[in-house]
């Protein structure tokens, strides 16, 4: 795939298989896909080595607020990083010397603004109880666990953008294989509750953390630092695609939540398998993007860009649709054999939202309008989405259930790819 390549708008990916295929095995932008896709595989078999156990150990209510606390985790993480994930990856691939800074200046904002987050919204639930997603102890772990979390997002991004692809697959495959092996071994010694298992996430998550700073400090030519100027720098990049990351996870998320607060813990639970599968089914396109996006930026005019992304859409899309007819063929019994037959629910709203990820999963516009400055339509675009989410389900999901919760989603999805393929194609045309 390579963007100074003649373009042909329907032919060009999939004319001359052979060539493309020998330009295939010599790109470095498909070798590093293959390379971090198997690693993303490792990380598929393992978490649902890590699903299964908890959903057969805990049961659908114990999965449903183990799955809770996690998504509610991840929004603090995402309400805390302020674009500066993106940031880390695009200034220390520019400039490597900026690496102590910006090791510094990670470390500050994690534990200022992913305390800060924690005890804000500790200090709310504490005071509006019927607020809070879950209680107890694991809503008390659920809120630790962000500023763990911002730490592990921020130093993670660097060691992307030095380029330590290895090493930061090996993290992620070594930190997910711990957490199933100890959940395992809580499990056999009769310890398995949804505190315990999220405990023992968030203690990985930590040791995690130790270790990714571990191996940046190996690359550091002198002591990490707060610089001022470099922060400035890194909010003024960041900030740009804050926001409209902050409405996409709302999206992704946003429904579980409003499931967990219309129909209960149960109910929760069971949309919980059907976003984990979603996820996965998921887990190719978002390893391309996370290879596509430094290289459309590298390129440098606007056609080779479009053209980049026009071929990588059309070819995932093929992709995708074959895999999402597999999908849906395989999954009442995977459920069954997997969770067991209590699960089932979760087959029919995970076929409910395989249309809408299939072309969500193709939405490779997003990238390109980030590659060119992210244009104000962006944000625009996620506003109207996310709001039409959140909406519908607050209607649909008290009548319809899970499967009203997946089929908003579905729909919304297929908007995404419909709404950013049009901006992205009108904006290429106005240039």
């Amino acid at each position: 795939m390579n963007g100074n390549a003649p373009f042909s708008p329907v032919a060009a990916p999939l004319q001359r298989p052979a060539s493309l295929w020998r330009r295939a095995v010599g790109s470095d932008f498909v070798r590093k896909v293959a390379e971090t896709y198997l690693s993303r595989i490792a990380l598929v078999a393992i978490g649902l080595s890590t699903s299964v156990l908890v959903a057969r150990a805990l049961g659908p209510e114990g999965r449903g607020l183990f799955a809770v606390a996690g998504a509610s985790a991840a929004m603090g993480v995402q309400l805390g990083n302020l674009g500066f994930h993106t940031a880390n990856t695009y200034l220390v691939g520019r400039d490597r010397s900026l690496l102590p800074a910006l090791v510094g200046n990670t470390l500050a904002l994690s534990a200022i603004a992913g305390l800060g987050i924690a005890l804000l919204s500790g200090a709310v639930f504490a005071m509006r109880p019927v607020l809070a997603p879950a209680g107890g102890m694991i809503l008390w772990l659920a809120l630790a666990s962000i500023p763990v979390g911002l730490g592990g997002l921020l130093l993670q991004n660097i060691l992307l953008g030095i380029q330590e692809v290895r090493a930061y697959n090996a993290i992620e495959v070594g930190t997910k294989l711990a957490i199933v092996i100890l959940f395992g071994l809580i499990v056999f010694i009769g310890s398995a509750t949804a505190v315990t298992a999220f405990a023992t996430v968030l203690l990985v998550q930590a040791a995690g953390v130790a270790v990714v700073y571990g191996r940046l400090r190996k690359e550091l030519a002198s002591p990490p630092v707060l610089s001022g100027p470099v922060f400035l720098e890194a909010a003024g990049y960041g900030l740009k695609s804050y926001v409209s990351s902050f409405l996409h996870v709302l999206m992704l998320r946003a429904d579980l939540l409003m499931v967990k607060y219309m129909l209960g813990a149960e109910e929760a639970g069971q949309y919980s398998i059907a976003a984990g599968l979603a996820d996965q089914f998921y887990l190719l396109p978002a390893v391309i993007g996370m290879i596509l996006f430094p290289k459309l930026t590298a390129l440098e005019t606007v056609k080779e860009k479009w053209d980049l992304t026009f071929r990588v859409t059309v070819v995932v899309l093929c992709i995708m649709l074959a895999l999402g007819g597999l999908s849906v063929a395989l999954a009442k019994p995977v459920v069954a054999i997997l969770f067991g037959r209590p699960f089932l629910p979760a087959a029919t709203a995970f076929i409910w939202l395989v249309p809408g990820l299939v072309f969500y999963g193709a939405t490779f516009s997003t990238m390109f309008l980030m590659s060119v400055g992210q244009p104000i339509g962006v944000l625009y675009i996620w506003i109207v989405v996310v709001a039409l989410n959140l909406g519908l389900n607050y209607f649909v999901i008290p009548v319809f259930g899970i499967v009203g919760a997946a089929a908003v989603s579905s729909i919304t999805y297929t908007l995404c790819f419909i709404f950013y393929s049009i901006y992205a194609w009108r904006y290429y045309r106005g240039r």
